[in-house]
């Protein structure tokens, strides 16, 4: 299993989010990332 960070980002009643496009699907996720080695939650 590997740690991840992520954002939710509101500004004037709008959300932020990334657009993705894999296996002939297309979805929005916050945006975010993995926790490398040595690093923390706040940095990633």
């Amino acid at each position: 299993m590997r740690i991840r960070a992520g954002v939710v980002l509101i500004e004037d009643d709008r959300v932020a989010l990334i657009e993705r496009h894999r296996a002939g699907l297309d979805y929005y996720v916050f945006p975010g990332g993995g926790v490398d080695e040595g690093e923390t939650q706040e940095q990633a």
